[in-house]
């Protein structure tokens, strides 16, 4: 009887050894789908949205040499006076083959230029061409449709 009493005392112990090892098991199985999923779920935000980039953002050069540095931010500068210092900044919008541009009040920047000016633009390789839509600004008529090239 003392035997029998064994035998059962010991597989006691194995049932309630196995039953704790298959609870480990199972929570070991749920923290690795958890992290699955959480991983998964998470890494849609691990690479943040960046917007396209314009295809007018660079440093641009027409051929009385103004430079024309167009940001991705929408913010642009312009050396007209070919000293490395921007004479003019400003804001831009492109939507489609439509640039909206609108100088800053600066040095160089008359009265007339303060509005926005309108422009149709397509951009060929390192070329970059301008028609006019609207713009009563000669200063910015007379050199945006001179036509850019980008600046190496």
């Amino acid at each position: 009887m003392a035997a029998s009493k064994q035998a059962a005392s010991d597989l006691s112990l194995k049932t309630r050894s196995v039953t704790t090892t298959m609870r480990r098991m199972r929570r070991i199985g749920f923290v690795v789908v958890l992290g699955v999923l959480v991983l998964a779920l998470g890494g849609c935000n691990i690479w943040p949205y960046r917007k396209p980039v314009s295809p007018l953002v660079g440093i641009w050069i027409n051929r009385l040499g103004a430079v024309w540095t167009m940001n991705d931010d929408g913010t642009f500068d312009v050396d007209l006076t070919h000293d490395g210092k921007p004479d003019t900044r400003g804001t831009w919008s492109a939507e489609g083959d439509l640039l909206r541009l609108k100088l800053s009040p600066g040095r160089l920047v008359p009265d007339s230029c303060i509005g926005e000016g309108v422009y149709r633009f397509t951009r060929t390789g390192p070329e970059l061409a301008f028609k006019l839509v609207h713009d009563d600004c000669k200063l910015r008529r007379t050199n945006i449709v001179l036509g850019w090239r980008m600046k190496h």
